[in-house]
């Protein structure tokens, strides 16, 4: 770097090119995967080290599924799957200890933003536009993963996401209050489905003990002693995607909550608006509702919504297959 500037030289135009801080965060990703090799040779030794951790078995059962030949790579001292396997072996972790219906959720929001959302504007928000400050900071309790935070991913890529909930918490009054305008909104729910866009991922929020001691038995305890085991001597284990999974840790405050979170990763920024509630800048992505992984199959009225009417013409008119009904709870003022 001279005076502020990125210098790199170009082997091809055998010239100094200047290049973006994001450019070379991206190539040195790019030249981790591109260097690495497949490792087949680690796996016996990998497990070996992996299965003495017997308090660890249910977790170990399923990271072993994932540690097969083609899927271990390599790439100096590093080991760590490959994109997809990690991925699939992340979902089934976060998965695992739920017991939310994986095939419909919902969601809770204005009749303004539901009006906005079916014009082809559903907006998927950052980090900084939710309700708990210490968004992607509980990570910061664990030693090994508090390092993966400073990944290269971590700089280059960002995460929007859109909030859901278990179907248990459909027409439930302490949603409608916390994010239904106050039960004037409405609630909808979704059927998820397959997206072979690799930067949308579904998974349910993993909530955390904040304790004090090191007594912890949680996915992230895991995941921390994992990515700190020593393999064979020399090698250590990667999470090479964590700019995905630092979203889907929260403290249990708001486990009442049970949610299940939509993210988008994106390497452009979005749009920047302030959040009124929050008095801070946040960023924003929209997306047509035939660009995201689910349909709508079922709309609620909230037990004050007044446009009753005027929703139930406007989204005859835009939803071909749906339920819509009003709020079973009476009597709230």
């Amino acid at each position: 770097m001279v005076e502020g500037k990125y210098y790199y030289y170009d082997h091809k135009e055998k010239d100094l090119c200047i290049k973006s801080e994001e450019d070379i965060y991206e190539m040195l990703l790019n030249g981790v995967y591109e260097g690495s090799h497949s490792c087949d040779e680690m796996i016996p030794p990998f497990k070996k080290a992996i299965n003495k951790y017997n308090n660890w078995s249910e977790y170990i059962e399923i990271l072993c599924k994932y540690i097969k030949k083609g899927a271990l790579k390599r790439f100096g001292n590093s080991l760590f799957l490959d994109d997809k396997s990690e991925k699939d072996l992340m979902k089934e972790l976060l998965w695992f200890n739920s017991d939310y219906n994986k095939d419909s959720f919902c969601r809770y929001t204005s009749a303004k933003s539901f009006f906005l959302s079916l014009e082809g504007k559903f907006r998927l928000s950052s980090s900084e536009a939710m309700n708990d400050e210490l968004e992607t900071k509980v990570i910061n309790d664990y030693d090994n993963l508090k390092l993966t935070s400073d990944y290269l991913a971590s700089h280059l890529y960002n995460g929007f996401f859109m909030c859901f909930s278990a179907d248990t918490r459909c027409d439930k009054l302490f949603n409608w209050y916390m994010y239904g305008d106050r039960a004037r909104g409405v609630c909808f729910e979704i059927e998820p489905n397959d997206s072979e866009n690799k930067e949308c991922f579904f998974a349910p929020v993993v909530y955390i003990t904040k304790k004090k001691d090191n007594d912890r038995h949680d996915l992230l305890s895991f995941l921390n002693d994992l990515v700190g085991w020593n393999i064979d001597g020399k090698y250590k284990f990667e999470l090479r995607n964590w700019h995905f999974w630092k979203f889907f840790f929260k403290y249990d405050f708001y486990k009442e909550e049970e949610e299940i979170r939509l993210l988008i990763i994106q390497k452009k920024d979005g749009k920047f608006e302030r959040s009124e509630e929050y008095g801070g800048v946040y960023q924003y992505i929209e997306r047509d509702l035939n660009e995201l992984p689910f349909t709508i199959n079922r709309v609620v009225l909230g037990p004050k919504c007044t446009s009753n009417q005027l929703l139930k013409h406007y989204i005859y008119d835009r939803l071909s297959t749906y339920c819509l009904e009003k709020s079973e709870i009476c009597g709230y003022r």
